[in-house]
C-alpha cells in the first residue's frame, strides 16, 4: 500500500531515504536540479518506463533516476512517463526519425566499460577490458558508446534482488549479483521484455514485489 512507500532524494540538500513526503520535500524544495521519487519500503526504485528525448542519451529508461540523469543540465531535454515499456518504445522510435541511427555510432567507435573488476573504467579495446575482468568474481562489464554512456537495451531479471525490466546491463546485473538462483535475459525490445517478465510472474508471489505507486 502507498502508506508503506518511502521517498528517495537523489539530488537535494541531504540525499537519502525518507519516510514521508514532507521530510523529502524539505530536502528538494529550492534545490536547483533536484531529483527525487517515491520508492518501495526497501528503498528500491519501482521499475517504470520513461522516454527521454533531447537529452544526454535519448532512449527508454526503467527508472526516474536514470531518466532524470539524461536530461539534467539539458535545457531541451524532455522526459515522458509511459504506461508500459512497449508504449515507451513506440513513443521513442516515433520521436527519433533519421537521427536515431547516427547516435548509435559505428561498431569501431564503441568502448568497453568495466563496472566491477580489478580496475573499473573505460577501455578502448576488448583485450584491455578483458584483462580487468577475467578471473574476477562477480565482474560486470559491457560495450558502451564512445562517450561512455551505456546503450539502452532491455533485460528481464527474475529471481533477483528486484525482479523487473531494466534498461542496461549494469542495472540488471546489480539485481542478480549475489543471488545464485537469479537470471537475466536480454530481449529484442522493451515490449518483448515486459511480456516475458509478466509471463514469469504469473502464479508467483514475486508479483507482490512490484508494489503500487
Amino acid at each position: 500500500m502507498s502508506k508503506n512507500n518511502k521517498y528517495a532524494v537523489y539530488e537535494g540538500h541531504k540525499p537519502g531515504i525518507y519516510n514521508s513526503w514532507p521530510e523529502a520535500k524539505a530536502q528538494v524544495e529550492g534545490y536547483s536540479g533536484n531529483c527525487h521519487e517515491k520508492v518501495q519500503p526497501s528503498g528500491e526504485a519501482y521499475s517504470k518506463p520513461y522516454v527521454v528525448t533531447g537529452g544526454r542519451q535519448d532512449g527508454v529508461y526503467g527508472s526516474w533516476r536514470d531518466a532524470h540523469a539524461q536530461v539534467s543540465g539539458y535545457s531541451g531535454g524532455h522526459v515522458e512517463k509511459a504506461k508500459s515499456f512497449g508504449e515507451a518504445e513506440v513513443k521513442f522510435q516515433a520521436s527519433q526519425g533519421s537521427s536515431n541511427s547516427a547516435k548509435k555510432g559505428m561498431s569501431g567507435e564503441k568502448k568497453y566499460a568495466v563496472h566491477d573488476g580489478r580496475k573499473p573504467g573505460l577501455y578502448n579495446s576488448w583485450p584491455e577490458a578483458k584483462a580487468q575482468v577475467e578471473g574476477y568474481s562477480g565482474n560486470c562489464h559491457e560495450k558502451v558508446q564512445p562517450s561512455g554512456e551505456p546503450f539502452t537495451k532491455p533485460y528481464v531479471v527474475v529471481g533477483g534482488r528486484q525482479d523487473g525490466v531494466y534498461d542496461s546491463w549494469r542495472n540488471a546485473h546489480a539485481q542478480v549479483s549475489g543471488y545464485p538462483g537469479a537470471s537475466v535475459e536480454k530481449a529484442k525490445s522493451f515490449g518483448e521484455a515486459e511480456a516475458k517478465f509478466q509471463g514469469s510472474q504469473q502464479g508467483s508471489s514475486s508479483s507482490t514485489k512490484k508494489g503500487s505507486y
